[in-house]
């Protein structure tokens, strides 16, 4: 049919010059055209049709090509441009009808299939993946409207590409994408070409795609950094990021990922490089508590914690009844390790708090967990078993909760509530080793110790590759006075991972537990051999010898660098107290001492350790307040007879 439009077209297009359409009167849709109803007039009327549309007089076009239709019922080609005509009109009805028109003369009408497919591909539901009839018929109508060659309509490729990837034909996509960008470097289709290669398990030559096209194209750039996102490339997503920002500097959004990826990489730099990003979207955007939010974790990492603080304190105020402000404020608050600090944000921020839209389950978890462990440090472990049920309540599916719970009544020495947890837990889940190391410490603590040793030997037969199920039994073992045995287990694990330090890190514990101090330092000067930044070999063993009262200078520099390494633990602290105190150096024994007493309040070590050193500087009424709070607390490694003659002597000397 197609021959016959170009037999006639060129007198056709004689006959619907301007001056001879202008003449013929919208009633009369033959007058003016040539003489007859053959395919010559049918074709001035198709012609007059196309020139009324592009006028805007849609009503004269579709009268004359229906004057057209009539002339000429044998033409595809006509019905296919009136189905075009009502589809550019939105009038998709009328368009299906004369495209199946078309298409019943000539099945592979190539404007009829585009109409049809056109139209079917947007009555499909956005979003859905898979495959359906419809998405199959749409899909062939657009298959046979192609043209092929270098002129294909890149709409049309643009639409069946989303069709093939809907379907799962991520091959198809690619070929078609491929062709068009090759054709036209447009923008969609390289976030396509990306989608297709993504789908088709290739993330590399989704981001080779979005690379193509994206040199000045900031969506393209934007989408770029979320790929690098989902495969946690942060250096890769934070370069795309500032690509496209630096094209668009007005879009908050694209400034706020940016700061997130670079946040994402380690390192000051990166750090610095995104408060400088948020400092300015706070400058133009002083209500925006995300970007407060974002620029707290900033100043946390890079240890400006007055800084850290105002701006979390800054989200509180913009969003006082939400808890990221809160959550962010004790985060700082964790960094300096102010436990008491963080349950008196945390605590009141969720006591009134339930679930919601604005406050989604996963917020609120997030804030218990937080505010659970900072109770556990504190020895408060009734009030977090009562913050950990609570989530438990919320989110009964996660599992994790059970464990949190066993360690907070591992913490409060309820074995046996702590066994009706964790016994359940692992028959749901018999070979997950984190839940038989501690299934074994609370079996080990509640005194049934030839249980513990059991589930442990089972968890290293059944995870022979698990380090820390070799590390438990040695340690169970030690704590059972079975130290030959315990020291088989740690020559298995060397045997085994011989890279691993943590091993050689255990057998010095294990000697020095059994007053084995030679080999003790041997086994912690092996760690530090290789891996002179592993802070709890500095500290263990600048520890035994403060406690042996030996090599104090070494001692102190041991634990100094350890501080360095994680500045503030309370129990490096400890340390470098109790090896200050045995230099007689009273005021920095002190010091250290009263941070680490107020970090870890239910230490019953740490607390006897500062009771001695303030009876030594002469306040005895503070000691006995140390000593008394030694014996309140955990009594690990403490022998109470000891710590109460020594509180009857200093109340004997005035103390009351």
């Amino acid at each position: 049919m197609a021959d016959r439009l170009w037999c006639f077209i060129a007198a056709a297009v004689l006959m619907a010059s301007p001056a001879v359409a202008q003449q013929a009167p919208a009633s009369s849709p033959s007058v003016g055209g040539p003489a007859g109803n053959g395919v010559a007039a049918a074709y001035y009327q198709f012609l007059l049709g196309r020139h009324y549309e592009s006028d805007g007089d849609v009503d004269r076009a579709i009268t004359a090509h229906r004057a057209a239709e009539k002339l000429d019922p044998a033409s595809a080609e006509i019905r296919a441009e009136l189905a075009a005509l009502f589809a550019r009109q939105s009038r998709l009805n009328d368009a299906g009808v004369e495209a199946r028109a078309a298409l019943a003369i000539d099945p592979l009408n190539r404007e009829a299939n585009r109409v049809l497919g056109s139209i079917a591909a947007a009555s499909l539901e956005d979003g859905r993946r898979g495959t359906s009839p419809a998405v199959e018929e749409a899909i062939g109508y657009l298959e046979r409207a192609r043209r092929g060659g270098l002129d294909e309509d890149a709409s049309l490729d643009i639409t069946l590409a989303r069709l093939y990837t809907r379907a799962g034909q991520n091959d198809k996509a690619i070929g078609v994408l491929t062709s068009l960008v090759q054709r036209e470097p447009i923008g969609e289709a390289y976030l396509l070409l990306a989608e297709a290669h993504q789908a088709a398990g290739h993330p590399d030559l989704a981001a080779r795609a979005l690379e193509a096209g994206a040199d000045d194209n900031p969506r393209l750039l934007a989408s770029l950094g979320e790929l690098y996102e989902r495969q946690q490339q942060w250096d890769k997503a934070a370069d795309a990021y500032g690509r496209a920002v630096a094209l668009t500097p007005h879009l908050t959004d694209l400034k706020m990922r940016w700061a997130s990826a670079l946040l994402n990489q380690p390192g000051d730099e990166s750090s610095m490089r995104a408060q400088g990003v948020l400092k300015d979207v706070v400058a133009t955007q002083p209500t925006n508590d995300r970007a407060f939010y974002l620029l707290a974790q900033a100043q946390r990492r890079s240890h400006d914690y007055d800084a850290a603080e105002a701006s979390a304190k800054r989200v509180v105020a913009l969003d006082p009844k939400g808890l990221w402000g809160p959550f962010a404020l004790a985060q700082v608050y964790e960094d300096q390790r102010l436990y008491k600090q963080v349950v008196e944000t945390l605590k009141p921020a969720v006591a009134d708090w339930q679930p919601s839209g604005d406050m989604p389950a996963r917020q609120g978890l997030i804030v218990l967990t937080h505010l659970g462990f900072a109770q556990m440090q504190l020895g408060q472990h009734t009030d977090a078993i009562a913050t950990f049920e609570r989530a438990r309540a919320l989110s009964p599916s996660d599992s994790t909760y059970d464990l949190y719970l066993t360690q907070a009544y591992l913490g409060a020495r309820r074995y046996d509530d702590a066994l009706k947890v964790v016994g359940p837990l692992r028959a749901r889940r018999p070979s997950d080793p984190r839940v038989a190391q501690l299934q074994a410490r609370v079996l080990a603590a509640a005194g049934k110790r030839d249980q513990a040793v059991a589930v442990l030997r089972d968890t290293v037969k059944n995870n022979p590759d698990v380090t820390a199920a070799y590390l438990s039994l040695a340690d169970v073992l030690a704590e059972a006075s079975r130290t030959d045995e315990a020291l088989k287990v740690l020559e298995d694990a060397s045997a085994r991972f011989p890279d691993d330090v943590s091993v050689p890190f255990q057998r010095g514990a294990l000697y020095e537990r059994a007053k084995d101090y030679d080999r003790a330092e041997r086994s912690f000067r092996d760690v530090l051999a290789r891996d002179p930044l592993h802070a709890p070999a500095l500290n263990y063993l600048g520890y035994m010898f403060a406690d042996r009262g030996e090599h104090l200078d070494e001692a102190v520099d041991l634990i100094e660098r350890a501080l360095k390494i994680d500045p503030g633990n309370g129990s490096y602290l400890d340390s470098l107290g109790w090896a200050y105190f045995k230099q007689k150096k009273l005021d920095r024994a002190e010091q250290a001492l009263a941070g680490a007493a107020d970090q870890l309040p239910a230490n019953s070590v740490v607390q006897d350790h500062f009771g001695d050193v303030l009876s030594a500087r002469g306040k005895p009424r503070e000691a006995v307040q140390a000593w008394e709070r030694a014996l309140a607390g955990d009594m690990e490694s403490l022998d109470r007879s000891v710590v109460e003659r020594k509180i009857r002597g200093a109340q004997e000397h005035g103390a009351r």
